[in-house]
């Protein structure tokens, strides 16, 4: 049989804090990082669930409508063509779903990573009250980009 869309799309649509409509279209390139924690109760707890995936669930639409599609059609990208990857950090397992196939012409250059990050919960991970360094995460995503 066909696995059931991770988490039910009703709990998803009741879990997004907010639609791509609260968002404008980037005006130039623009890359983005965004992390969840697997244990974030802002997305368990209305989605009904214990964890969020840390599995490849980039286009289910009970993840691609609260964590990707509100940030990824501002991007202009197609949040529906991504990659996926699953990897450790700090012993750490993140599993990150990136987008960068754009929707603009010309093509905009956007990318957009969605990482969920294993035992994490709605914190900004810091070292001392989880073993990633978001700090660490954040500045190898944005080091080799520069600003127009």
């Amino acid at each position: 049989g066909v696995a059931p869309a991770w988490p039910p799309c009703r709990a998803a649509r009741q879990a997004r804090p907010m639609s791509s409509a609260d968002l404008p279209q980037a005006a130039r390139p623009l890359s983005f990082i965004y992390s969840i924690g697997e244990l974030d109760d802002r997305f368990t707890v209305p989605l009904g669930v214990a964890g969020l995936p840390l599995t490849d669930q980039g286009s289910t639409p009970g993840f691609a409508d609260p964590f990707v599609s509100v940030i990824a059609r501002p991007l202009s990208l197609d949040f529906t063509r991504y990659s996926f990857g699953l990897t450790r950090l700090y012993g750490t397992r993140i599993a990150t779903h990136t987008f960068s196939t754009s929707t603009a012409v010309p093509a905009a250059g956007n990318v957009l990573h969605v990482s969920v990050i294993a035992g994490a919960t709605h914190q900004y991970a810091n070292g001392a009250n989880h073993p990633v360094k978001m700090a660490d995460v954040l500045w190898a995503f944005f080091a080799p980009l520069s600003l127009p």
